[in-house]
């Protein structure tokens, strides 16, 4: 079976940025040389009706790289975001990725009592149908998602 880079949407009390860290430890030995080309990455997390995602966290996996490589960002209160593979907003190499966008973290209450802010599907990578492709240039992303 195979394996799913899935997110759990069950940490309690953990930072976006260290919930995405948990996710990507292995991207950091794996793939942060000095030598990788980056370019700019940034973009808008949006639902279908266009109203801003609000907060948390988006993965880029790259495909094909033979090795788990990807980059991370914060999502902003307006849906946007900017990607780091080294570092916060320092970019992304080139080439096609799998995306997995992580809904803010809550309080186990919180998780408890309201309602989920995203369909699951879309905090795996595998599953979220969201597929970019990082060009050697400044690249700019509108990513969609959906609710439960």
């Amino acid at each position: 079976m195979e394996a799913k880079s899935r997110i759990n949407m069950n940490i309690t009390h953990t930072s976006t940025a260290t919930r995405i860290l948990l996710i990507v430890s292995c991207v950091i030995a794996s793939g942060c040389g000095s030598d990788l080309e980056l370019y700019p990455v940034t973009g808008r997390v949006v639902y279908k009706d266009g109203k801003p995602f609000p907060g948390g966290g988006i993965v880029f996996q790259l495909q094909g790289a033979g090795m788990l490589l990807g980059v991370s960002g914060d999502i902003g209160e307006n849906g946007q975001f900017e990607l780091g593979t080294r570092e916060p907003g320092d970019g992304a190499q080139p080439g096609t990725y799998r995306v997995a966008v992580l809904p803010p973290a809550r309080s186990e209450r919180d998780d408890a009592r309201l309602p989920p802010i995203i369909d699951k599907r879309f905090t795996y990578p595998e599953e979220s149908g969201l597929t970019y492709t990082v060009e050697k240039t400044s690249n700019e992303f509108l990513v969609e998602v959906e609710t439960p």
